[in-house]
């Protein structure tokens, strides 16, 4: 992979420290590597701005935007929020599944999360 990359790429852009040192750990040239790290626009994002909270939500909301697959997590998210909390508790948690019709197809969890929510002993999904 590092000789395609050194004889077809001119950079490598990548948004942490962490995948940057791991394309330097195989042996991709430092001058083609850039870190770009992930941006908000805090014109649209700031904390004075609108606030909207899904319908039917409890007082506190966690939200998990991403792709509902193994390698995300998904799958410790539930357990974790189903062993930290019960139905009675003020909170919800919302999946803004990305990706499950598209790229992630053959591998999302998104049933996984359909029966979570299903279940009279998990807190509100």
């Amino acid at each position: 992979m590092v000789e395609e990359i050194e004889a077809k790429v001119d950079e490598v852009w990548t948004p942490s420290e962490f995948v940057r040192n791991a394309f330097l750990g195989a042996g991709t040239s430092p001058q083609r590597i850039r870190t770009l790290p992930n941006a908000v626009d805090s014109g649209t994002f700031r904390p004075d701005g609108p606030a909207t909270r899904p319908p039917n939500s409890r007082d506190f909301v966690f939200l998990f935007v991403g792709g509902p697959i193994r390698r995300k997590g998904i799958d410790l998210l539930l357990e974790a929020y189903g062993d930290a909390f019960t139905p009675e508790e003020d909170v919800t948690l919302v999946v803004k599944d990305l990706g499950s019709r598209t790229f992630y197809n053959n591998i999302t969890r998104l049933t996984d999360v359909y029966q979570f929510s299903m279940r009279s002993s998990a807190p509100t999904p």
